[in-house]
């Protein structure tokens, strides 16, 4: 793959002078941690796909490589998991590599990239289990399964599961799968009717399998499921949890409880130009925005093409000393605010980290988390910092 380079600006100016997002790695060591208690010090298999929501996918794994109880990486494509592998030193086996999605359908070719680039295909349908043991990639490839035990999206079937059961009895103990997993529709809501019966079906998928496979890793616990450890039964049903948005510093849901948890990343943008926009002036395309006294607008250096949702236009906010809402419409390259009287050109405002929400501001644009973080383009510069923030 053609790696992008930075074309390198004047020596005495930052690399980025319109947005950064900085990355705090010793915050995702402590959240790492914080996520292993609370999940009764389960391994974790930490999600890094779409870039380790937008952190970067490579620095954030290389970051965790030696932290204990790390079970591998979870990633949803096959380009991802080989970047990642490369990333991390295209010679390394270890740690293991899980592609939640894009082995389905699986295809032939897969098998070679797979052992190229030593990754772990997870199974999600019976017909990709034959073919898959028709090919003969079971002798070579370490595999996970995974069940639909009621989300509907990925999986075996339940109703499946003898004829799996008949193919598995012929295979050697080398060649059985390493993990049996499943997903869940309602994880922050553990007594929802649809939840009781995904556990209750995992259940029955460990009461029948594990006694021919206690070795393998038995996984289902995204981050809202840890966050509900005791009612989803983790540390009796799962032997690795798989977390995502909490490692990243995020609570799962909207009124979660942080137990600790603190943000990794922090978006700062630049402020270019100042007016002071005058009564029944407006601001930016289509004048959407009109204020009613004189207000001080701060044109921001960052916009659509950076990740930040039009939806955020007069909705959303920048904080700037006080939380400051954003005025007009959001551009492809520029959004404006209003501002205080002490800021002042090439001043950098927050638009996300520990004075603004995250899940606030997704709010703001009719969204979720995900999708801001992930939305973050690679004109976005990531730095990278190591315990530089409390």
């Amino acid at each position: 793959m053609i790696q992008k380079k930075k074309v390198p600006l004047h020596p005495s100016r930052p690399s980025s002078t319109r947005i950064t997002a900085f990355v705090d790695l010793q915050r995702l060591h402590n959240n790492f941690r914080i996520l292993r208690r609370e999940s009764g010090q389960r391994d974790i298999l930490a999600m890094v796909k779409a870039n380790a929501y937008g952190h970067g996918a490579t620095a954030v794994a290389r970051s965790l490589l030696k932290e204990p109880g790390l079970a591998g990486f979870g990633v949803a494509t096959l380009q991802e998991g080989a970047e990642l592998r490369m990333g991390l030193g295209a010679s390394r086996t270890n740690p293991k590599i899980l592609v939640f999605s894009d082995c389905t359908p699986w295809e032939t070719w897969k098998r070679s990239f797979c052992q190229k680039h030593h990754l772990t295909p997870v199974l999600t349908s019976l017909e990709d289990f034959n073919h898959f043991i028709r090919q003969g990639a079971h002798r070579t490839l370490p595999y996970h399964l995974k069940f639909n035990t009621g989300m509907n999206r990925l999986g075996i079937d339940m109703e499946e599961v003898s004829d799996l059961a008949r193919v598995l009895d012929q295979l050697e103990h080398r060649h059985q799968p390493q993990g049996w997993m499943t997903h869940l529709a309602h994880s922050e809501k553990p007594n929802h009717p649809l939840s009781r019966l995904q556990l209750q079906r995992f259940q029955e998928l460990r009461g029948r399998f594990w006694q021919k496979h206690d070795a393998s890793d038995w996984h289902f616990a995204n981050s809202a499921a840890i966050w509900n450890a005791r009612a989803w039964k983790v540390e009796d049903q799962s032997t690795l949890v798989r977390p995502g948005l909490a490692l990243y510093g995020i609570p799962p849901w909207t009124d979660a409880p942080q137990r600790g948890l603190k943000p990794v990343m922090r978006v700062e943008v630049r402020i270019i130009q100042i007016h002071q926009v005058a009564a029944g002036q407006g601001v930016g395309y289509g004048f959407t925005f009109r204020p009613k006294t004189s207000t001080r607008v701060g044109i921001i250096s960052a916009g659509y093409a950076d990740g930040m949702h039009r939806l955020l236009s007069s909705k959303g906010w920048v904080y700037a000393g006080t939380r400051r809402p954003l005025l007009g419409r959001v551009s492809m390259d520029l959004m404006a605010a209003s501002l205080p009287p002490s800021t002042k050109t090439g001043d950098w405002v927050e638009l996300w980290g520990d004075h603004l929400d995250l899940w606030k501001q997704a709010q703001a644009a009719q969204t979720v988390p995900y999708e801001l973080l992930t939305s973050l383009s690679d004109r976005v510069e990531r730095r990278y910092v190591d315990g530089s923030r409390s």
